[in-house]
């Protein structure tokens, strides 16, 4: 049974402009536009942002990747701000899904790799001449903040202001605006509007208040591959398209397991306000014969249950590095 993308589409395609709005099965045309509007709750709320911005480039590599430079076909457009951040996506060929933060210079045929970003998931070297790539703006803290109606509660107290948490180094880190509305991490100064939040990762957010209140999140569905590198211990997961996803739609069939849920990899969704903890059973072959995705505590086989909605985030641990590449519902 196919899947279907979990967003209203606006647009069928750039080319004709068809207008309608529907769910779309798992295999469309491309390219897809859309949005997304989730209901915010008093308290905490996790969210994923499947959809991605409209590149500011796609080219092809001028010449083979052999250090931090990547020459392009074209050059990047002037009207770009060279002081946001970006990453370069491989769209086509044997690293498709590849990417790497990027530094870019307004009327220049070429981009600079930014070393050690926490997004890169290759350094690209030896990448071919004639590549196809593109280049996207990340989605930055402002941009979640501009997209909630009505507005963000702020406030110079951050246990009265809403807040945004972003998973970095193995723990949340809260953000929110004061009564200026800049952006600050708590207990800094610095305007930290222009955070970027990496593809696949997702964020918390917690109303202060009862106020009714949405996100709607315009974008494009990715069409290439995603590639998602897990590595030892916790880190931030969202769907890298507008799918629910199961375990086994995860991959987690081929995880690491215990009969102990401490020492198993585990996947753990955001529901009514908490993290609920599942993990990776092998000697119990009811769900696969590779062995059974459990809830704590719980008896039922979760393995083809979908776990981890388009538009959510949720916590992943892994016991071991596995550098995955995700296939896209768009062809």
């Amino acid at each position: 049974m196919m899947k279907k993308l979990h967003l209203h589409l606006f647009l069928l395609t750039l080319a004709t402009g068809v207008a309608g709005e529907l769910f779309a099965q798992r295999t469309v045309s491309t390219p897809i536009v859309g949005f997304q509007k989730t209901s915010l709750a008093q308290g905490y709320n996790s969210l994923g942002f499947p959809l991605v911005n409209q590149p500011i480039i796609s080219t092809t590599t001028a010449a083979t990747v052999t250090g931090s430079m990547i020459s392009l076909n074209s050059a990047v457009p002037n009207t770009v701000s060279s002081s946001a951040t970006y990453y370069l996506e491989i769209t086509s060929g044997p690293q498709e899904g590849e990417r790497v933060d990027v530094s870019v210079t307004p009327g220049n045929a070429s981009v600079a790799i930014v070393a050690g970003s926490s997004n890169n998931t290759s350094n690209l070297s030896g990448l071919a001449a004639g590549t196809p790539v593109l280049v996207r703006k990340h989605l930055t803290l402002a941009d979640i903040g501009n997209s909630v109606s009505p507005a963000l509660v702020k406030n110079d107290d951050p246990n009265l202001a809403d807040r945004v948490y972003v998973f970095a180094g193995g723990a949340f880190v809260y953000y929110y605006q004061g009564s200026d509305g800049v952006w600050v991490e708590n207990g800094g100064l610095d305007d930290m509007g222009g955070l970027q939040i990496n593809p696949g990762s997702g964020v918390l957010i917690y109303k202060a208040n009862s106020t009714a209140s949405s996100i709607t999140m315009t974008g494009f569905v990715r069409s290439n591959k995603f590639a998602r590198n897990y590595v030892p211990g916790y880190q931030a997961y969202a769907p890298a398209y507008p799918l629910a996803y199961s375990p086994a739609e995860m991959g987690g069939n081929d995880w690491s397991g215990s009969i102990d849920p401490v020492t198993s990899d585990k996947i753990f969704p955001f529901s009514g306000g908490v993290f609920v903890q599942y993990y990776f059973d092998p000697t119990d072959s009811t769900g696969s014969a590779n062995g059974t995705w459990l809830e704590v505590g719980g008896l039922d086989p979760q393995n083809t249950v979908d776990l981890v909605s388009f538009d959510r985030a949720a916590l992943i641990y892994r016991k071991n590095s596995d550098p995955i590449v995700e296939v896209s519902p768009v062809q």
